[in-house]
């Protein structure tokens, strides 16, 4: 009798292990004892780094196991060196998240010396802004009145450098729709352009944002000290009657194409990203985590506080539509925006 109660009693034991592997969660088992590195392709300061942050503190609730969440500064050659970091050299079992330029994922597409990496392999967990309505604008006291003035006359614009979206949106305008800008490059960033308008070293500026300009400038906007002459943009934005967008002035079918191309990726800003080869169920849990995130009334009054820009959340597969339509552009036209964009 002894024999058989130990005999059933060992069966149960057995069932009850089985039975708890069974229900056992796999990627809760991974996460429980891990730390996540979101790497930011910026320094400690500004949209990205306070992004990640914000992300950081609420997203690991959401996820199984609830591990640590921890951000990584790694700045430089306008984030391809965090981006192939995080692509190439890093762990690829779900521990790495990577945010950087809104433009990086083009950077191969446009053959951009040090972008080692196959943006439509890339794992998108989403992104959590746009940048709304690019817009080009000049001082008011600038003979410029309109955009067609600056298809008549040179007109002065600052950039940081060739491949900063400040001298990239001239040299497109220039060459597409007949403008005459004249970049003056070297300028450190946004601010210092600004403060060289100021000095009346430059009639305007190119390459920043409707919304970038209400926050950074607001002074500016309340008095008119600039005038906005185009809306960098696939929409218009009705804060903005009267001022043409961009694809007005496409002179080709050609032309409206690398339009769409250089201005649509103006709809996701601060994208969260990982490596190709993270194990199915874990990038699962990470996606869903991501969106239960941005939905939790804490991440919203936090990012809120502590964000310049407004939430605009976009999907994953959304970012992911988009970046297969853009490489799967007819090559020509790819070949000459790829022209336009890294030129020297």
């Amino acid at each position: 009798m002894a024999s058989a109660i130990r005999t059933i009693a060992a069966f149960c034991v057995v069932g009850c292990i089985n039975g708890t592997a069974a229900l056992a969660d796999p990627v809760e088992d991974f996460y429980k004892s891990k730390t996540i590195s979101i790497v930011v392709g910026f320094p400690t300061s500004g949209g990205y780094d306070a992004s990640a942050r914000v992300l950081a503190q609420h997203m690991r609730k959401h996820i199984p196991g609830n591990p640590n969440i921890v951000v990584q500064n790694m700045p430089g050659a306008g984030s391809l060196v965090a981006a192939n970091a995080v692509y190439n050299s890093m762990p690829k079992d779900g521990t790495v998240i990577g945010i950087f330029a809104d433009s990086a994922p083009l950077a191969p597409l446009w053959k951009i010396k040090g972008a080692l990496f196959d943006a439509t392999k890339i794992n998108w967990l989403g992104s959590i802004a746009s940048r709304g309505t690019g817009i080009a604008y000049v001082r008011a006291d600038s003979p410029t009145k309109t955009f067609a003035d600056t298809q008549k006359r040179e007109v002065v614009v600052g950039a940081t450098g060739p491949h900063d979206s400040s001298a990239i949106y001239p040299r497109l305008l220039n060459e597409l729709t007949g403008t005459k800008f004249r970049i003056v490059q070297g300028y450190r960033g946004g601010p210092e352009v600004d403060l060289a308008i100021e000095r009346g070293e430059l009639e305007g500026r190119l390459g920043t944002s409707w919304l970038f300009l209400n926050h950074d400038r607001p002074d500016w906007v309340k008095t008119g000290y600039v005038r906005i002459i185009m809306q960098l943009s696939l929409a218009p934005n009705p804060a903005l009657p009267g001022v043409p967008i961009v694809t007005d002035f496409a002179r080709t079918p050609a032309d409206k194409q690398i339009m769409q191309l250089v201005f649509g990726i103006h709809r996701f800003l601060r994208v969260f990203s990982l490596a190709a080869g993270v194990p199915e169920d874990r990038l699962a849990a990470l996606r869903a985590a991501f969106d239960k995130t941005m939905e939790d009334p804490e991440f919203l009054s936090d990012a809120k506080l502590k964000l310049a820009e407004p939430l605009e959340v976009a999907r994953w597969k959304e970012i992911e539509d988009y970046i297969r339509a853009a490489y799967a552009t007819d090559p020509a036209v790819v070949e000459r925006t790829a022209k336009l964009v890294d030129a020297e």
